[in-house]
């Protein structure tokens, strides 16, 4: 099945989220190749405050598995490095410590690693 597309075929544009059971455009969820239609169950907002809430719940473990992959993985680590301080070239007026979400900083960072 395609992504966004119901089981009768017809196109998806909007679904509701099973977390805070509101309808929103398909835009706001992310793709998971693993479910039926392509579609995550959870929009962006609310797995942001899941993924935000398992952290301040776990904050060591996070660390400690933040710190292992950097161990494991430091070409990677490089490169997320390259990217950061290209990101902040880029955009010298934006005070990123008042905007620092994960999703935020992502999404300039594949516009200027990936540019059209």
């Amino acid at each position: 099945m395609l992504r966004g597309f119901s089981e009768m075929g017809a196109p998806l544009v909007f679904k509701v989220c099973a977390m805070c059971y509101t309808k929103k455009p398909i835009s706001l969820f992310r793709p998971a190749k693993g479910y039926r239609n392509g579609i995550f169950f959870r929009c962006r907002q609310c797995e942001s405050d899941t993924s935000t809430a398992w952290y301040h719940r776990n904050k060591e473990r996070a660390k400690a598995q933040r710190r292992a992959f950097k161990k494991e993985h430091p070409e990677l680590e490089y490169q997320r490095t390259k990217s950061w301080r290209a990101l902040q070239e880029a955009l010298p007026d934006v005070n990123f410590a008042e905007h620092i979400t994960q999703s935020y900083c992502q999404g300039y960072v594949s516009i200027i690693t990936d540019p059209k």
